[in-house]
C-alpha cells in the first residue's frame, strides 16, 4: 500500500483515540454485586424446564463435559 494512504487512514477521526478493549467492556459489564444471581438461576431453571433441548441446557451441557 502506499504511505500516503495509510498516513491518511491513521489521520480519520475514528482512529485518533481507540478504545482499548478493557475499556470498552468494562463500561457495560455488570459488576458483581449488581448481578441478582437467585434471579438469574431461577430464569435458567424455567428455562432448562420449558425447553430441555435449548441453548441453556446445551450451554450447561457442554461446560459440565
Amino acid at each position: 500500500m502506499n504511505r500516503d494512504y495509510i498516513d491518511w487512514l491513521e489521520t480519520l477521526p475514528c482512529n485518533l483515540n481507540p478504545e482499548k478493549v478493557n475499556v470498552w467492556i468494562g463500561s457495560w459489564a455488570p459488576l458483581p454485586e449488581e448481578i441478582d444471581l437467585p434471579a438469574y438461576e431461577d430464569w435458567q431453571d424455567r428455562e432448562n424446564q420449558r425447553n430441555p433441548k435449548g441453548l441453556m441446557s446445551r450451554l450447561w451441557r457442554w461446560f459440565r463435559s
